[in-house]
């Protein structure tokens, strides 16, 4: 590249302005848009949702610093390639199921990773309620140190309506037998 070329180019910031329409736009400008049932569980580091369904749902995430989406189920969520600044992860849990050992604790690296970066994930399954909400108590049981009983009471505070099934409230127990 020439000198006329250098002087030209940009520094861009991993979280300027520019940096998020580079890494999430298809080619104009958009608006984002809240994702269906988003909450932050922990402000800045771990959301929940449903699954998202439009391009400016993942503008939104990119905004907000998620650099990972975790999807629980069978299927990509939609327009997933749509944000290559977001890395899609999957681990398929069938509906009203609770996750495996292996599976949390696949959830638990992707977030200890993401953590040593600074980079924010979000999780989904279709409705954001009971495969969601599991791994994120798993996540409360692990890196606060909450029963399994105490994770499940603060996942459904932040979540009304979060851990649908028994064997999901009994996979986020068994897990807190497991490492304690």
């Amino acid at each position: 590249m020439g000198a006329q070329g250098q002087q030209g180019a940009r520094n861009v910031s991993p979280h300027s302005a520019l940096s998020n329409m580079l890494l999430c736009l298809p080619a104009a400008p958009m608006a984002s848009a809240v994702p269906p049932n988003f909450s932050w569980v922990v402000p800045g580091k771990l959301a929940g949702l449903a699954m998202p369904r439009q391009p400016a749902h993942y503008q939104y995430m990119h905004e907000h610093g998620i650099r990972h989406l975790v999807s629980l189920t069978d299927r990509s969520p939609p327009y997933h390639d749509t944000c290559p600044g977001i890395k899609l992860h999957r681990l398929r849990i069938q509906d009203f199921c609770a996750p495996s050992l292996e599976q949390i604790k696949h959830f638990l690296k992707i977030m200890e990773d993401a953590s040593t970066k600074g980079e924010a994930v979000a999780v989904h399954c279709m409705l954001g309620f009971g495969r969601t909400g599991t791994m994120l108590a798993c996540y409360l049981v692990k890196a606060q140190k909450l029963t399994g009983v105490d994770a499940i009471h603060e996942i459904r505070r932040i979540r009304p309506g979060a851990i649908e099934t028994h064997d999901q409230e009994k996979a986020v127990i068994q897990f807190h037998h497991h490492i304690k």
